[in-house]
């Protein structure tokens, strides 16, 4: 009950101050009649790094637009960067090393060739082995349990053309059957649909769950959508079999992150509370650069920004859902295969596109040719905003009409469904738009008018304005970097071919099975077992004191040495003499007294007797007494 008085009460709140932010907000919309003098003002401004230190040497891309920089007013650092011609690389010096290349070439082809004809000959070696031990091996493995819930079917979930409340009613549906791993992947999926619709994150197959709750910006959601996680992937990677307790405790937070959290986010935005800025807009000295382009486009109020994420994981528009006009320059942002396709099926599928630049490098699905043509000048003509129909090929292009200058004179070869926008003086189509299903492409041969040169030129600006405010009214804007026509990795594997390292890859991977071999077969070998090690003399002697003293034995240590001093002593002797002392004294050159004394103390000593406490003295002494006497000769 509170948590429907909850709902209750935010979309009260919601209908209360979205009414009063419409009735009090300004109608705001494009105005190409301004759009050149916006262009003034905002390189006044500053935005005129292009034209006053523009980035030298000039790019490919920007001698392009040389034949427009004496146009462009207050432009002579660009017109002298223009005129500064590049190096001509076929004067650079050159040696001719192609015999050296070709005999390397046939010697690194051998090589390849022998490795792979070895590795081929131990890869079989292995194989059969494997496939011996195998046979003899009578213990079969217990097949593993399959997941239910596994990644494709996750991707399936995600990439399927429906919304988050279509999905949260289906994962209800398959918990009411009691197909609970599959109500666990619905609801996952529900709420990560809803998530990227508010923005919070942007779904890609490339992405797993653990980086969805890392990269959530709703601080309301992350914990629910973390626990949601946490009870997918014991079902999915641990092979957990879900409970309906579990499932129903993960129903209930999907739908709070659906209907909830969304409540409360159209709450914010209707009062008017604040919201995450986008950001600046860069500036940089590229006179191919498009900031200007941006720069206008906002000034004018309409909602333009980067895209920000890759254009193949833009998400399938569902039915008659209001995209945002993706801008696109494949000048300046080179397309993949894997890119194109998803492009065309996205506008399919009701997406809205504004593609500029070598036709060549759109997408084939497009059905588009290049055409040449010989006249810089371009004629835009619309149809009054006011009388013109979204179907372009109905409409009637009889009022506004444009005259553009370009820098490179291109042409579009369009079937008859295309609509015609723009045509150059030799009647050559330079801009175009055609419908493909419930979508629409519009294309310009080249992107010139995209260009901070481009839309400096008067009226440049008007007719690009013109072209946006036709086919962005009420949409937002979203412009693609340079890096978003590159496909996400799928995998570490794809992303290493991505960056190039392909070859690098099969090198380390022959590398790394030599490498294996080379320490492998040596450690395979057999060997001869070592013998067993012997302990030395001194070691026994060590240990020997060593239990003397923990047993307190010194009595019995001074009673043995004594007695081994005795006999070597007397072994010595000569006939004529009788004591031991005596001789002691007479050999080591010490006094006979002190040799008395000690000589007394040590034999006087026994096994059995308590320890006095000068009995390690004693033997020290006698030691080196015997030691000095039996090294004198």
């Amino acid at each position: 009950m509170k948590r429907a008085a909850r709902v209750i009460v935010l979309a009260l709140a919601t209908l209360l101050c979205a009414s009063v932010a419409l009735a009090g907000a300004p109608a705001t919309g494009l105005d190409p009649s301004g759009a050149d003098s916006v262009v003034l003002n905002a390189r006044n401004e500053g935005l005129d790094d292009f034209c006053t230190k523009p980035s030298t040497p000039l790019s490919s891309r920007a001698r392009a637009m040389c034949p427009m920089a004496a146009q462009i007013p207050k432009c002579d650092a660009f017109v002298a960067a223009c005129a500064d011609k590049p190096p001509d690389l076929d004067k650079l010096p050159r040696w001719n090393l192609g015999w050296l290349a070709n005999i390397l070439g046939s010697l690194a082809s051998g090589v390849v060739w022998l490795l792979v004809a070895i590795v081929l000959g131990l890869i079989v070696w292995f194989v059969a082995s494997a496939v011996g031990r195998a046979r003899r091996d009578t213990r079969l493995a217990s097949p593993e349990p399959k997941a239910a819930v596994t990644p494709d079917a996750m991707a399936e979930a995600l990439e399927a053309p429906s919304d988050a409340e279509t999905l949260l009613q289906r994962a209800n549906d398959h918990a009411q059957r009691g197909e609970l791993d599959r109500a666990a992947l619905l609801y996952l999926a529900a709420a990560l649909r809803a998530l990227d619709r508010r923005g919070a994150i942007r779904i890609a197959r490339h992405r797993t769950n653990g980086e969805y709750v890392r990269a959530c910006k709703e601080s309301e959601a992350t914990p629910q959508l973390r626990a949601i996680v946490r009870a997918v992937d014991r079902v999915q990677f641990g092979r957990e079999a879900p409970t309906r307790e579990a499932i129903a405790d993960v129903g209930a937070r999907a739908a709070w992150i659906v209907r909830t959290v969304a409540l409360a986010s159209l709450v914010l935005l209707a009062c008017g509370c604040s919201i995450p800025d986008r950001g600046p807009i860069a500036r940089s000295g590229d006179p191919a650069g498009d900031d200007l382009f941006m720069e206008v486009l906002q000034r004018q109020g309409a909602d333009v920004a980067r895209l920000g994420g890759s254009l193949s994981s833009l998400p399938i528009p569902e039915h008659n859902a209001v995209t945002p006009l993706i801008v696109v320059d494949v000048s300046r942002t080179p397309l993949e295969e894997e890119t194109r396709v998803h492009l065309a099926r996205w506008v399919s599928a009701g997406g809205r596109l504004l593609i500029a630049g070598d036709v060549k490098s759109w997408p084939e699905e497009f059905h588009a040719k290049p055409k040449e043509s010989w006249t810089p000048k371009v004629t835009f003509k619309f149809p009054d905003p006011e009388e013109s129909d979204e179907d372009d090929r109905t409409a009637d292009a009889s009022d506004r009409t444009f005259t553009a200058v370009v820098g490179e004179a291109r042409g579009i070869e369009w079937d008859d469904e295309a609509y015609v926008l723009a045509t150059t003086e030799d009647k050559v189509t330079y801009a175009a738009s055609r419908a493909f299903d419930s979508g629409v492409v519009v294309g310009l041969a080249g992107d010139d008018l995209l260009t901070n040169a481009g839309i400096s030129v008067a009226p440049n600006a008007k007719a690009i304005v013109a072209l946006i405010e036709r086919y962005a009214r009420g949409r937002k804007i979203r412009v693609a970097l340079p890096q978003d026509g590159i496909s996400p990795p799928s995998n570490p594997l794809s992303a290493l071919l991505h960056a190039g390292l392909g070859l690098a890859l099969v090198h380390a991977a022959f590398a790394t099975v030599l490498l294996m071999l080379a320490f492998g077969l040596r450690q395979a070998l057999a060997r001869n077992a070592p013998p067993p090690a012997r302990r030395a003399w001194t070691e026994h002697v060590a240990a020997t004191g060593t239990l003397y003293a923990r047993a307190k034995l010194a009595p019995h240590a001074l009673y043995a040495y004594a007695r081994f001093a005795d006999a070597r002593l007397r072994a010595r002797m000569p006939r004529t003499m009788t004591d031991p002392a005596a001789f002691l004294a007479f050999r080591s050159r010490a006094d006979a007294t002190h040799c008395a004394e000690v000589w007394a103390l040590a034999t006087s000593a026994r096994s059995a007797d308590r320890p006095r406490g000068d009995e390690l003295t004693t033997l020290r002494e006698l030691r080196a007494l015997y030691a000095a006497a039996m090294k004198t000769e």
